[in-house]
């Protein structure tokens, strides 16, 4: 049997860069985007959001019984590749007829990556805290969480106690986002939490104005290359392919 690949970027936190991670590390390689970060609103996710995926029973076809296998309702929904954009599962949770646990979600997702519905390469998962139940789903069925930190003091205190709420018995990458020259003196408490919880420490991502305006859209959609929207560019290649390095381990 082929082996899942997926990776799950998931935080106990929101507003940490969730979704512009997935976005662009699946942009990067052309991987499949599982979006389940399906209550954000921002620019950058209605451009992701084709309106055709509204509709799509992405929640319908995760909730079959596992001990049933697949059935009618849990087939996997049609990936959608708009403008060169990663194939994209995108779904609201009114297209779920009942109520999902964390086993249905990653038996499907599971079953699906295995059997290479999307393509050959990995599935990243965009998940949100407001649906611990998908998000619990998605890490269970994942090789690799990717968890995209914010390095301020606030933010790590934050997270360091919403960790005890996370399970993480899985291989873990944190993603330093919003870096700058502050960050050095974050780094010990970060690599602290690393260490506290079996994580290494990934690429880093600067702070990108190109990514943080209320406008920001997919970096593919920008229209100046401007040195900051480069820089973005290379550190979310540097990303991608750290993560599957880790995944092909």
């Amino acid at each position: 049997m082929a082996r899942a690949q997926i990776i799950a970027i998931a935080s106990p936190l929101d507003g940490v860069g969730k979704t512009t991670l997935a976005y662009e590390v699946a942009s990067a390689f052309h991987w499949t985007l599982v979006d389940f970060d399906w209550a954000t609103e921002s620019a950058r996710a209605r451009v992701c959001r084709e309106s055709q995926y509204d509709g799509a029973h992405l929640g319908r076809a995760l909730s079959g019984d596992p001990s049933e296998g697949l059935t009618i309702f849990s087939q996997a929904p049609t990936a959608m590749v708009v403008d060169d954009q990663p194939a994209l599962l995108a779904g609201r949770l009114s297209t779920c007829d009942g109520p999902l646990t964390p086993d249905q979600v990653s038996h499907q997702l599971v079953k699906w990556s295995r059997d290479h519905l999307f393509g050959v390469g990995p599935m990243v998962i965009d998940t949100t805290a407001a649906c611990p139940e998908l998000m619990a789903g998605a890490i269970a069925a994942a090789n690799l969480l990717a968890m995209p930190v914010r390095v301020d003091i606030e933010a790590l205190g934050a997270l360091n106690s919403a960790l005890d709420l996370f399970d993480l018995d899985i291989e873990t990458v944190l993603v330093p986002n919003f870096v700058t020259s502050a960050f050095e003196s974050v780094r010990a408490d970060l690599e602290s939490i690393a260490l506290d919880i079996g994580a290494t420490i990934g690429p880093q991502l600067s702070y990108h104005p190109c990514l943080v305006t209320p406008s920001a859209k997919p970096l593919r959609y920008l229209q100046l290359e401007t040195t900051d929207v480069r820089l973005a560019r290379d550190e979310f290649l540097a990303i991608a392919g750290a993560l599957s390095t880790r995944l092909g381990k």
